[in-house]
């Protein structure tokens, strides 16, 4: 047996109502009627209906859309139909936009049309309130997995830290310690290893707190911003690693200096992260461009490469956290696939958009555009 409840302010209308309940199946239902809206919000408070039939017109301050909008946001477990007297297709869709499934105009009721309308509006509630679920619950699994990742962050610090100690120490003994030339490099090596392991999990870490650092960063007061200063420190800080590879890098900034408003550590965060992903993933004797311009009420940062560029297949992809474009020429390329995910983060809590382009075996642009600042007073 399914409750239904009936909120109708007109005793004409709510006996109607109960004629033809009467006319279906008596076992199949058990009515409940209230006459005002606080009579029916307390009988929706205290059992759980399968149904409420609401009248649009309460004669009172609040309206049966005021009733379905409250009941669908705290019971959203009952199925709402909406009940008009003549048809308007304003309050229709009112009544659907409130949260009503179906709606039934009074002077065409029928027991057919009633019954009904109970069956689809039951069953397309039950199907809504499946699909609630299995999304808290998927959204309950996907902030766990972020929980436990970044609890795993903050526990590793203190070991990878303790592990460069040591690996110090280590060097400092062996160096006093002679050894054959066969052993002495199969001692560097294997050092080495350890070292450069030590050095991933640093830079995952790194990520993964600075993600949280952003993500619960408060608003506060914002920096005023020179762009091209910025642009200009991180050309000068990538130029070595560049020059080891015998890459070209070409800064271009505009006449004008543009300012913005925002953190200068996440943007030179995000500038940096795109222009040694450009070094990272172009081979020796490439070219890279960085550029600062503006476009309108906007400053665009964009760096172009003649890297491996990254196979369309994998694009739709590329921001995704912990995912890493994989290609024969970038296999033995490190990266925790957190880079590009963590200048997304930074670019969209200012107001900005990032955009990239990239063709494979030919190379990538990647950039952002943030708002600019229209006067900057001197």
């Amino acid at each position: 047996m399914q409750h239904i409840l009936i909120l109708e302010d007109e005793t004409p209308f709510q006996e109607l109502m109960i004629d033809l309940f009467k006319r279906l199946q008596p076992s199949d239902y058990h009515l409940t009627t209230a006459s005002t809206y606080d009579e029916a919000l307390l009988a929706i408070e205290q059992q759980t209906f399968a149904a409420c039939l609401v009248d649009v017109n309460l004669g009172e301050d609040r309206t049966g859309l005021d009733f379905i909008s409250e009941s669908c946001e705290k019971y959203p477990k009952t199925a709402m139909i909406l009940l008009t007297a003549v048809p308007n297709k304003e309050v229709d869709l009112a009544g659907m936009a409130a949260g009503a499934i179906d709606y039934l105009q009074k002077d065409e009721l029928s027991s057919d049309k009633l019954e009904r309308s109970l069956r689809y509006a039951i069953a397309h509630n039950n199907t809504l309130n499946e699909l609630r679920t299995l999304y808290n619950q998927k959204a309950e699994l996907e902030q766990l997995k972020t929980d436990m990742i970044r609890i795993a962050a903050h526990d590793l610090r203190n070991p990878v830290t303790a592990i460069f100690g040591s690996l110090e120490l280590m060097q400092l003994y062996l160096d006093d310690i002679e050894f054959d030339d066969k052993t002495r490099k199969s001692l560097d090596k294997h050092l080495g290893q350890v070292k450069d392991g030590a050095q991933m999990i640093h830079r995952l870490v790194a990520s993964i707190l600075s993600l949280d650092h952003i993500e619960d960063l408060q608003q506060g007061e914002k920096q005023i911003i020179n762009m091209s200063a910025l642009a200009q420190q991180v050309y000068d800080e990538c130029l070595p690693s560049a020059q080891r590879k015998s890459i070209n890098v070409i800064l271009h900034l505009p006449d004008e200096t543009p300012h913005v408003a925002g953190d200068e550590a996440q943007l030179y965060e995000a500038m940096t992260n795109l222009v040694s992903n450009a070094v990272k993933y172009t081979p020796n004797e490439g070219t890279i461009d960085i550029g600062l311009k503006t476009n309108g009420n906007r400053v665009d940062f964009y760096v172009q490469d003649t890297g491996y560029g990254i196979p369309e297949a994998q694009q739709p992809r590329i921001f995704q956290p912990f995912f890493r474009a994989r290609t024969e020429e970038t296999a033995a390329i490190e990266g925790n696939g957190l880079g590009l995910y963590l200048v997304k983060n930074i670019i969209v809590r200012h107001n900005g958009e990032i955009h990239f382009e990239s063709i494979y075996g030919e190379g990538s642009t990647f950039g952002f555009e943030i708002p600019k600042l229209v006067a900057i007073a001197h």
